[in-house]
């Protein structure tokens, strides 16, 4: 059943560069960029940049590297941590992890350029004894975007053309 939401929140998870911008999340959906999501549904929003804002691209494929990513408090979202007990009640946009990755792009960015969706807080239920039943996670946007693929030799290639033309 946990797969099942796990799956519900990170499947419309989309990279897409063309020549002078880069877009994660949603990129598929012609309604992504009007949608508000909550911090929890980040991946169905869009994100966009231009990619003379973009002080570096990497993919990242090495087991202990993505583990140190996904395990990273700087780098916290319920998309790689669902249910775990937090006390910072914000929520990092941009980090779209998933749970069972296996590659992913990391983006560099540079601050101010980056258009991220108009994001809701929502509600969080942490599993902890001694803390508040119930407490609410806040959108913080964030200068490094992480972002899982399944194509990592064809996403590798187009970020060394990127990197080349640059």
């Amino acid at each position: 059943m946990l797969g099942t939401a796990f799956l519900y929140r990170n499947w419309p998870t989309g990279i897409r560069i063309t020549g002078d911008e880069l877009r994660i999340g949603a990129v598929r959906s012609p309604r992504a960029a009007m949608r508000k999501p909550t911090v929890t549904h980040q991946t169905w929003g869009l994100f966009t940049v231009p990619l003379t804002a973009v002080r570096g691209m990497t993919v990242e494929t090495d087991r202990a590297a993505i583990r140190r990513i996904k395990q990273s408090p700087q780098y916290f979202t319920l998309s790689n941590r669902y249910g775990k007990s937090r006390d910072v009640g914000t929520c990092k946009l941009g980090v779209l992890t998933a749970p069972f990755m296996r590659a992913a792009l990391v983006v560099e960015l540079h601050a101010g350029w980056a258009r991220f969706p108009s994001t809701r807080r929502a509600s969080f239920f942490p599993n902890a004894i001694g803390r508040p039943f119930r407490t609410f996670l806040t959108p913080e946007e964030s200068l490094t975007w992480i972002v899982p693929t399944r194509h990592p030799e064809r996403l590798r290639e187009a970020v060394t053309s990127w990197s080349e033309a640059r």
